[in-house]
């Protein structure tokens, strides 16, 4: 019998297709796309005898004849592929290196049954929680980190606004915080309750770094695995250090932010300094519509904004020309209340919640209508209608007094009068009558937290003395929203 040599992955490259390699198949997902759902394909992180790591995908054509046989933990012997490099448009990959392998019609691959390729079971590229806070690379990469577990909130059953039953596991590891969504939520909790080591190690592979009002969240994406006091060198190493005496736990566990103040239009525009990047609440009533440009280009990379230099569109960001650009919504609307009027620039997800289309699909409709207007009509039945709009306060606002503010979420209060809300005077204290969060709320249990959506409000008596406090839960670029109802202690009304 021949001996077949193979070649490690961190020596591969694009010269040519005769390439062999013995590798364990360390992740393996399915590549959906997120607005259309379509299935692009297959997606392998491979680790090889070097400790080496390299990402592969198999297109959505010939999937079918490499899938029945693809197992995690499974090792195998490849044969005839190409190696490509990243165009440096892909966001989320799963390694670090320049180069990535791609299946065709003449790839094989074969199970090795024989443990003679001595390859580990487990290779992980970590990165200090710390250093991640100021990472510029949070969209392009996926990152592996590892820590003690340390607060960790009951597992949070609750309705997204298509009212899908949706599941939310939150945890604390050293120097970080924990967000896991839908089914990887349920198994990891699962995961957790069969430990019963007293010192938990968790190593998160490929997990998605994010910031949420401000702090670093750890949160699962299609290629994230997570690992709990499993065989590794670094979690015995971990588990050691947590014994010194000198070892500190710097867990991350942030404090409740301040709910959503509810304020009428004349306290929001009266808003001192420290409302600077704190979120307010208005019920008011859409005056008009502004007709002008209705949509914007951003990179499909980065999500920023392009600018427009010649006809053609420039991401600023990576400094390349986007030939094919996506498109997002930005409208904006003059509203009022009883105490004034004031003018918000309603964003995409704030449009798409109400009228529940994307901007290529009210292009779509807007050519199909007389062309009276080049503005779509859809829009213009936003005015005379009230919502419950949250904005976000930046320091223009509070600073440079300007009177553009920038939303963050709306709702539409059929049957409410802007009136109907009483004028409530913005105040740094906690009312110690609120109690817990809404997102703490455990299945299962007798007296359950009153939660509401916002659409649901415009169905209840608004009464005098309640305050409306909104919670925003966030499930990767998906938004929900908690509502609770809370008795006011004492308030204020603003002075004319």
């Amino acid at each position: 019998m021949a001996f077949t040599t193979s070649t490690p992955v961190n020596k591969l490259d694009p010269s040519k297709i005769k390439w062999e390699i013995k590798v364990r198949a360390q992740a393996v997902w399915k590549g959906i796309t997120r607005d259309t759902k379509e299935f692009r394909g297959l997606n392998i992180l491979f680790i090889d005898d070097s400790n080496s790591r390299i990402h592969a995908f198999i297109g959505a054509r010939i999937s079918s004849i490499f899938e029945p046989s693809l197992e995690e933990g499974q090792m195998y012997h490849i044969c005839s592929f190409s190696v490509h490099r990243y165009t440096g448009y892909e966001s989320h990959r799963c390694v670090r290196t320049d180069l990535h392998i791609y299946f065709s019609d003449y790839t094989s691959m074969q199970k090795i049954t024989v443990s003679v390729p001595r390859i580990p079971n487990y290779n992980f590229d970590f990165y200090d929680l710390s250093s991640l806070g100021s990472t510029n690379d949070e969209k392009r990469f996926l990152f592996d980190v590892i820590g003690v577990l340390g607060d960790r909130e009951p597992l949070l059953k609750y309705m997204s606004e298509s009212k899908e039953e949706k599941m939310q596991l939150k945890c604390s590891i050293t120097d970080g915080r924990i967000t896991f969504f839908d089914e990887f939520a349920l198994k990891f909790d699962k995961a957790l309750e069969k430990q019963a080591d007293e010192i938990t190690i968790v190593i998160i592979g490929c997990g998605k770094i994010g910031h949420y009002l401000g702090e670093l969240n750890i949160s699962n994406y299609p290629a994230t695995r997570f690992f709990i006091n499993v065989d590794h060198h670094s979690v015995r190493m971990m588990k050691l250090w947590s014994l010194k005496p000198t070892f500190r736990q710097k867990v991350v566990v942030k404090k409740d932010e301040p709910r959503d103040v509810l304020l009428s239009v004349a306290c929001i525009k009266d808003l001192k300094e420290e409302f600077n990047e704190r979120r307010v609440c208005c019920s008011v009533k859409v005056e008009k519509v502004e007709e002008v440009q209705w949509f914007y280009h951003v990179c499909p990379k980065c999500s920023e904004e392009l600018v427009a230099i010649d006809g053609r569109f420039k991401c600023t960001k990576y400094k390349r020309y986007i030939p094919y650009p996506e498109r997002r919504f930005r409208i904006s609307v003059i509203c009022s209340d009883e105490s004034g009027v004031i003018f918000i620039a309603l964003g995409d997800s704030e449009v798409r919640k109400l009228i529940k289309k994307n901007v290529f699909e009210v292009d779509l409709d807007h050519a199909k209508e007389s062309k009276d207007s080049d503005f779509p009509a859809v829009f213009k039945q936003f005015a005379g209608k009230v919502h419950s709009i949250t904005l976000k306060i930046n320091l223009k606002n509070v600073i440079k007094k300007s009177e553009v503010y920038e939303s963050v979420d709306i709702a539409e209060l059929s049957g409410i009068s802007s009136a109907t809300i009483s004028n409530i005077e913005p105040s740094g204290e906690t009312d110690d009558n609120r109690g817990d969060t809404v997102t703490e709320m455990e299945e299962g249990n007798e007296e359950e937290s009153p939660v509401k959506s916002l659409e649901s409000v415009s169905k209840d008596k608004i009464r005098k003395n309640v305050k409306v406090n909104t919670s925003t839960v966030t499930d990767g670029d998906d938004d929900f929203v908690l509502i609770e109802l809370i008795s006011e202690g004492k308030s204020k009304k603003c002075k004319k």
